[in-house]
């Protein structure tokens, strides 16, 4: 699964002349690219030419990370394999909104698409109560001929469901009822995805456990927020993302890993060892603690 540079390059520029500090975590196996924070708001994105490259199990951990860290999650691309993904429409892959450059420049700026990309059609959404409004005034069969569908349809439009793009544009041109913006800055419906090993066992220590495989595998949280990479060979690289992940999330960089030192490069070893004998969470972070101290 191959990361452009260019859009990655181009996503990074949006962010910053919008006032977003970032960090970047791109990688084969990550679940993210780049974390975009600006006041309170913090956004995951994902970055892939061809969106139809994203996997269900990496849109699984993207949605969990996203609901426990109170962020957005988005996907940000150029095309499918069907053809170009379209300027001011949002996709959605897996539960996860999916936009143009333009597209996440133009919603961060403050305009929302209003069009989205359903089933091999564009929808809109109608304001309710526009619509309601419009219904108590001329009732619901006039509306309903207008349109060309049901009275049925029409409740169900009030209550939210899409409509064809068109039908949206002639009851907003004949009655001015008013198109409802996608916001694509709403956070995902969390999943649970699967952990195994090392992650599982903190899990069993009393952890929430939110995977991540974004140049760390996950991030424990207790009372306090572990941002967790096992790794055989700790590299200056590894190091120096870990620190800049822990003090971008908010958190304290653990390295899992059997080498002799109890700390590498000022960051906290932990041994899978101490791991499975711990009796619980707090456990820990004790040792986390004690070896940061040490340094």
């Amino acid at each position: 699964m191959k990361v452009d540079n260019y859009l990655v390059d181009k996503t990074l520029s949006i962010l910053s002349s919008l006032g977003f500090q970032t960090f970047i975590s791109t990688g084969k196996r990550s679940t993210f690219d780049v974390v975009a924070k600006k006041g309170e708001n913090l956004i995951l994105i994902k970055i892939l030419t061809n969106v139809d490259a994203f996997k269900k199990e990496q849109a699984a951990s993207l949605k969990c990370l996203a609901s426990k860290l109170y962020a957005s999650a988005i996907l940000v691309g150029e095309k499918t394999k069907t053809g170009k993904l379209l300027d001011g429409v949002v996709y959605e892959r897996y539960g996860i909104h999916v936009v143009t450059p333009k597209t996440l420049e133009d919603s961060l700026s403050g305009e929302m698409p209003i069009k989205k990309y359903w089933k091999g059609r564009i929808i809109a959404k109608l304001d309710s109560t526009d619509l309601s409004k419009l219904l108590d005034k001329e009732g619901i069969k006039p509306i309903a001929n207008t349109l060309g569908v049901s009275e049925e349809a029409v409740y169900m439009y009030k209550k939210g469901m899409g409509i064809d793009i068109s039908k949206a544009k002639n009851l907003n041109k004949e009655y001015g009822v008013n198109l409802k913006p996608f916001n694509i800055l709403s956070p995902p419906e969390p999943e649970r995805p699967k952990i195994a090993g090392y992650l599982k066992d903190l899990e069993n220590l009393g952890f929430e456990v939110i995977p991540a495989y974004s140049g760390f595998d996950a991030i424990a949280k207790e009372k306090e927020k572990l941002i967790v990479a096992k790794k055989t060979v700790i590299t200056k690289r590894t190091t120096d993302y870990l620190k800049g992940a822990g003090e971008f999330l908010n958190g304290h960089p653990l390295l899992v890993s059997n080498v002799k030192q109890d700390a590498v490069d000022r960051i906290p070893v932990i041994r899978e060892s101490e791991i499975k004998s711990a009796k619980k969470s707090k456990d820990i972070i004790k040792l986390v603690k004690e070896r940061e101290e040490k340094q």
